[in-house]
């Protein structure tokens, strides 16, 4: 049966019942990425943990429990074992970074941040979308950002303070949890844009090619989006 854009049906959603299936992607990744650079088994045992947290922290969050429930597309197994596999390497990083695994890292940095826009925008158009899918993807592209600047600092590229870009993210979770209203995101039309260059300006800083300089500027401009976003996402509570 063909489905046409915006007119799909929850039938087309990937369920929480194959989200088992995330955790066998997860952990062929992280193996994968861990045996070609001898990085041991710290980092893929540390990206189980994550994905184990992410899937066990969205369901509480967002009250889904039920195993028919839409988890998105078949894209969200993708873009949860590469963000694990960063944040499973950014936890448990190597004593120096070749350039070829940085290009590695940029490259899934920038393949994360493309699938996370894809994968939202196709579970709106074929109403594939549920409390479960969009939490996840916010918390998958909350843990990509934090990842991504813990990966910056941790190769050296940058001083520590560009952990405040991935902070950013998660003092907006914490606050949320005091103040309800802040639960409630932006529908402005802008607001998946940013978070997606902010994902690509972080994937292109990780690049060996590019020079210190630019590095701090690329940090500087993730900033400004993390900070935009977030102060949209405040501004809707005030409507």
């Amino acid at each position: 049966m063909k489905v046409r854009v915006g007119q799909g049906s929850p039938e087309h959603a990937l369920t929480l019942a194959y989200l088992p299936l995330g955790v066998f992607v997860g952990i062929a990744l992280s193996s994968l990425f861990s045996f070609a650079f001898r990085l041991g088994f710290a980092p893929p045992v540390i990206s189980l943990g994550l994905l184990a947290a992410l899937i066990i922290a969205v369901g509480v969050a967002s009250r889904q429990f039920r195993a028919s429930a839409a988890a998105g597309t078949r894209l969200t197994l993708g873009h949860m074992g590469i963000v694990c596999l960063l944040g499973g390497v950014a936890a448990a990083p190597p004593a120096e970074f070749p350039p070829l695994m940085l290009w590695s890292l940029a490259a899934l940095a920038g393949t994360a941040a493309t699938v996370l826009m894809m994968e939202a925008w196709l579970t709106e158009k074929i109403a594939a979308a549920g409390p479960f899918s969009r939490m996840l993807g916010q918390q998958a592209h909350g843990l990509l950002v934090l990842s991504a600047v813990m990966l910056l600092w941790r190769s050296g590229r940058i001083d520590a303070w560009v952990i405040v870009v991935g902070a950013v993210h998660y003092i907006l979770l914490i606050l949320s949890l005091v103040l309800p209203a802040l639960r409630r995101k932006s529908t402005a039309v802008w607001r998946p844009h940013a978070r997606f260059a902010l994902g690509v300006v972080l994937a292109v800083a990780l690049a060996p090619i590019v020079p210190p300089v630019l590095v701090t500027t690329l940090a500087v401009v993730a900033l400004g989006l993390a900070l935009a976003g977030s102060a949209s996402d405040i501004s809707v509570t005030r409507t």
